[in-house]
């Protein structure tokens, strides 16, 4: 039989698996999203880092919570350097 704490927290992992299986999906439609976008600027011959972008992303996303913006921040941060070497990989160079 489990405890009040083992239930509590196979209900909290459950939805953070839940979470996590959304994320997924999120997270490789980015990635294509990506991808596209590496396509147009290898076309246009444009850069792949786009420091006001990025400027813009990450503060946007630092200010839309007062809790946690700074922490999802950091998890942007990670997102843009990969979707960055997929870009990479993409247009056949390195920035």
């Amino acid at each position: 039989m489990k405890t009040e704490f083992e239930a509590k927290m196979g209900e909290i992992r459950a939805e953070i698996d839940g979470i996590d299986a959304e994320l997924f999906g999120l997270l490789v439609r980015r990635m294509k999203c990506s991808e596209e976008v590496a396509k147009t600027k290898k076309a246009h011959d444009m850069p792949i880092y786009d420091a006001e972008r990025e400027r813009l992303i990450l503060k946007n996303i630092s200010e839309k919570d007062a809790a946690f913006g700074k922490y999802i921040a950091k998890i942007y941060e990670s997102i843009l350097k990969v979707s960055k070497e997929r870009q990479e990989e993409v247009m056949g160079r390195k920035e």
